[in-house]
């Protein structure tokens, strides 16, 4: 699925109740069912790059984001223990900048934010990954 048809089916969502744009997502996209293939996780991967690297998603399309996230979370922990860690990979991007827990904060739009997210008190959200992304330039994909 191209970033074109991913933004095309988004703002389709936009004109639909909510509850009918969460099914039609699941329809289009990827099921939010458990991640048991890697074809599945590829996929996956490939729609939450997309919509994480869109600015203002609707409410659902946040809601159906922050599910799928969780899934590939899970699979990743589940397959590739200890191969990927979001947290790792912010850390290594602050130590190469020269930033602290205080500049993380500032970045995420909380000063106290950074500390408690760097010793795992709070979780990124989706608007902290897009956040962190455009500021970094990476992709959504290394805080998933």
């Amino acid at each position: 699925m191209s970033p074109e048809e991913v933004l095309t089916q988004v703002e389709q969502c936009r004109a639909r109740p909510e509850a009918d744009c969460f099914l039609e997502l699941q329809r289009a996209f990827v099921l939010l069912t458990p991640i048991t293939t890697r074809t599945q996780y590829d996929k996956a991967m490939h729609v939450a790059a997309a919509l994480a690297s869109l600015p203002r998603l609707p409410r659902s399309v946040g809601q159906y984001l922050e599910i799928l996230t969780r899934n590939l979370e899970v699979y990743e922990r589940d397959r590739f223990p200890g191969e990927h860690d979001p947290l790792a990979n912010l850390r290594f991007l602050l130590q190469e900048n020269g930033l602290s827990a205080s500049d993380l904060g500032r970045i995420l739009g909380h000063r106290e934010l950074g500390s408690k997210i760097l010793k795992r008190q709070r979780r990124l959200t989706v608007g902290h990954i897009r956040k962190l992304s455009v500021y970094f330039r990476v992709s959504p994909a290394t805080f998933i």
